[in-house]
């Protein structure tokens, strides 16, 4: 994602436009996802919504989330109830989430081991 963010510039924009670039680009990554060659993600953020502001009578909340997600390849960014970070809220299909919770798993004891031996990542 940072490497795709860092492409954004001012020739980008230019392009963007001055001409069908980039409804090409969409129309290419529509054609590779309905084909199944590549998976698309949605991504949003909640974030700044007073979400745990609201009060209906007994009191504010303490969590908030989703009770069900309707979308596939879905993930919500939400502030946390402290503000000082944020909870992501991940909507995949099963065998997504198994391979998405192995990496994960395997990340985060990278980042153990690492930190055991002093390095850094």
């Amino acid at each position: 994602m940072r490497d795709s963010k860092n492409k954004i510039d001012k020739e980008y924009v230019k392009k963007i436009q001055n001409g069908n670039e980039h409804l090409e680009f969409l129309k290419n990554r529509s054609e590779k996802i309905n084909k199944g060659e590549m998976v698309g993600l949605s991504f949003t953020s909640l974030c700044r919504f007073p979400l745990y502001e609201g009060d209906f009578g007994w009191g504010k909340p303490i969590w908030v989330t989703c009770a069900k997600m309707t979308y596939s390849n879905l993930v919500v960014f939400m502030d946390s109830l402290s503000g000082n970070g944020i909870e992501v809220l991940i909507h995949l299909n099963q065998r997504d989430m198994n391979k998405f919770d192995s990496q994960w798993q395997s990340l985060h004891r990278t980042e153990v081991a690492h930190a055991v031996h002093g390095s850094r990542l």
